[in-house]
């Protein structure tokens, strides 16, 4: 009978073992596959966001390029047309240009988060002090412009020479802007497409 009470006893405790080896193990998965989910969780809400940042930041670009890129067009053909009526139209597409680049700023927020999902160049810091030096530039052309407005004989003569070269320095100044661009926009093309492994 003593050897018998031994014996389950021993059953007893080795059930009571594996019982609590099994929660224990049962635990331990179930810990690691939260884990692996919560990693899982992570990666797909961060490529979702890198995602749609990046869409973002490609769409805002691109506008902001082909705006630049007719910017120049125009500001390139003055000497086609120095007639007081072209110079208007100029400023007027000047002045359209930088409130359509003022609201696509304001509704489009996302477009500064590219930096924390993308190994861009032209950071947000850089765009605002390259956008400091396009309003002196313009402020420039639109002085010698309205002094151009009201000179005349050999003065105006001279202050088209002073007009080309401030309108050639604001495009070039532009052309920088628009190669920096497009540098940014074909990195952020490949991140992309080397998420999705379209590459």
């Amino acid at each position: 009978m003593h050897e018998h009470d031994t014996i389950i006893a021993i059953s007893a405790i080795s059930g009571l073992a594996g019982a609590v080896l099994t929660q224990l193990l049962t635990g331990w998965f179930s810990l690691v596959n939260d884990r692996r989910k919560y990693r899982n969780e992570l990666k797909h809400d961060f490529r979702h966001h890198k995602t749609e940042i990046g869409e973002n930041f490609y769409f805002m670009t691109g506008e902001r390029m082909t705006h630049i890129q007719n910017m120049i067009r125009y500001w390139k053909n003055w000497n086609d047309a120095r007639s007081e009526s072209s110079l208007a139209y100029l400023k007027n597409q000047m002045a359209e240009l930088i409130t359509f680049m003022e609201e696509l700023n304001a509704e489009n927020w996302k477009y500064n988060l590219a930096g924390l999902y993308f190994k861009i160049n032209f950071t947000h810091r850089e765009i605002i002090a390259a956008n400091t030096i396009s309003h002196q530039h313009y402020l420039k052309v639109l002085d010698i412009g309205d002094r151009l407005n009201k000179a005349i004989g050999d003065a105006k003569e001279q202050l088209y020479g002073r007009y080309a070269t401030a309108i050639f320095d604001m495009c070039s100044h532009y052309e920088d802007i628009y190669k920096r661009m497009e540098q940014d926009m074909i990195k952020v093309k490949a991140e992309l497409l080397k998420n999705y492994s379209v590459m």
